[in-house]
């Protein structure tokens, strides 16, 4: 904002006096509102996907898949499994290959230093999260959560995930209603 303004007024003042510098006013100016929109990117970025009241996306817009919650589903390019892999959050009802089935926060695990333990409590996780779902879905899970080297750097989040084979699907898997006994 100083910028813009000193940009302003220097420019007023060059078209008064006729002064030379015209060309840095319009510089500082254009960089001012540049450096703005920049700023205003991050924000929006790094806030996270904008979600409806009810916590789904109306609109397809891109996430890290760290971002992703229980009931999202999305587009998946190269089927990345890192946390801050990129993903494309859609509506359910539009073609997409992956659907969030559930998650969890690692947050309070102790045992970041053995991969093999991260993962074997992603799946346990995940398997209780699946009971409450049909079998049969057509669908494939997968399990991403975070490896020890990025344990400090990245979200400490477990996402369990029906994916599709092969394509796309427009079902939504919902989650099974009753006791089931």
């Amino acid at each position: 904002p100083i910028g813009l303004i000193c940009g302003v007024v220097g420019l007023f003042q060059v078209l008064r006096s006729g002064q030379r510098g015209k060309g840095l006013a319009i510089l500082g100016i254009v960089g001012s509102i540049v450096w703005g929109l920049v700023v205003i990117n991050m924000f929006a970025i790094t806030s996270g996907p904008s979600r409806l009241p009810g916590g789904g996306v109306s609109h397809a817009q891109y996430a890290a898949l760290d971002d992703v919650r229980t009931g999202d589903c999305f587009l998946w390019p190269n089927h990345t499994l890192q946390a801050d892999a990129p993903v494309q959050l859609v509506p359910c009802d539009q073609p997409h290959e992956a659907q969030v089935y559930g998650s969890s926060d690692l947050t309070g695990w102790t045992d970041f230093t053995d991969d093999g333990a991260l993962q074997a409590e992603a799946q346990r996780r995940c398997n209780a999260a699946a009971t409450r779902y049909p079998t049969g879905t057509g669908m494939a899970n997968e399990v991403i959560y975070p490896a020890s080297q990025g344990w400090f750097t990245v979200s400490r989040q477990v996402s369990c995930l029906f994916t599709t084979v092969t394509g796309s699907t427009t079902t939504f898997v919902r989650p099974q209603t009753g006791s089931g006994s």
